[in-house]
């Protein structure tokens, strides 16, 4: 028997913003210890004038229900505030949290690479 431990991974976030349109990067853990730094990155990057989000959950390694919870009020907030939101498939484990809890089924989630917009 082995036991499986793993570390955990810091949360990241990079914003990239060209014009109107910004892309932000995420890695490590999303879950409730990076609610502020999250909430802090979307507020400046919208604040900065980005009127197309696209946020890469591509390297994120790992997502619990705050995280879902984050991505579900930054949906609600893209729907109020009128601007366009996609976000880029996580792999693996953040990719199949995301189908258990139906997510992919609402938010407009893309495959890395692809140009569509509408829930995948």
């Amino acid at each position: 028997m082995s036991d499986d431990f793993r570390s955990p991974q810091i949360f990241g976030v990079e914003v990239e913003l060209d014009g109107s349109a910004a892309v932000m990067r995420l890695s490590g853990e999303l879950d409730i210890s990076c609610e502020d730094p999250f909430v802090a990155a979307v507020s400046d990057t919208l604040e900065r004038g980005a009127g197309e989000l696209t946020v890469d959950l591509s390297d994120v390694s790992f997502i619990d229900s705050s995280g879902l919870r984050f991505l579900l009020e930054l949906w609600a907030r893209a729907r109020k505030q009128q601007f366009e939101l996609t976000l880029v498939q996580g792999n693996g484990m953040v990719r199949r949290t995301l189908e258990i809890a139906g997510l992919d089924r609402v938010l407009p989630i893309v495959d890395r690479g692809s140009s569509r917009t509408e829930p995948v």
